[in-house]
């Protein structure tokens, strides 16, 4: 017999037992708990939805009122829940954080060029980078070309001009990147 069922009884037979009084007075709060939990978490979700909106659009705001270079802070799960951000807000937001290109959908080669300079481990979450971007990459941190698939010959000689045992970590490497890796002596920083 379920909770509701033995309310249902105790209404239509108030004297059906003590076991029915108990039941009923331990049914009703953890019908009532459930409800709240329910209800709370409900309240607790759009309050959040709305939390973040509201930022955003606070945000947006001071950053046109105030007219200036200063970097919008973003928060990551703001960029996780929005579905879509003008490209000068996504190059805001890689600029405080390069990691967030990962989060965006299809972007730019300029929102690219932004989060690899803010940070060039980034470039594992850009699927097929353009050549600059490659070379930004590791022109900022030559080991990310092991993050790089098919790296352009450029950016492979690149990375070998600052570290020859960055050659390692190319698959099929060209030919001038091996001379180069070859010629040069020692690490060049």
């Amino acid at each position: 017999m379920d909770n509701l069922q033995i309310v249902y009884e105790f209404i239509n037979n108030p004297f059906f037992g003590v076991f029915g009084v108990i039941s009923v007075i331990l049914a009703f709060p953890l019908l009532v708990g459930l409800f709240l939990i329910v209800l709370f978490s409900v309240i607790g979700w759009i309050k959040g939805y709305f939390r973040i909106l509201l930022r955003l659009g606070f945000e947006i705001k001071n950053k046109n009122k105030n007219n200036n270079n200063d970097v919008v802070n973003i928060d990551p799960e703001l960029i996780k829940r929005i579905d879509s951000l003008s490209e000068e807000l996504q190059i805001e937001a890689v600029k405080e954080h390069g990691f967030l290109i990962q989060y965006i959908t299809n972007p730019s080669e300029a929102v690219q060029i932004e989060s690899v300079k803010q940070e060039a481990y980034s470039i594992q979450y850009i699927t097929n980078p353009s050549e600059a971007v490659q070379l930004e990459a590791v022109k900022e941190y030559a080991w990310s070309i092991q993050y790089i698939d098919n790296p352009s010959e450029e950016s492979q000689i690149e990375a070998v001009k600052k570290d020859r045992n960055l050659i390692k970590c190319i698959d099929n490497p060209s030919e001038k990147a091996q001379l180069e890796a070859v010629n040069k002596k020692g690490v060049n920083k």
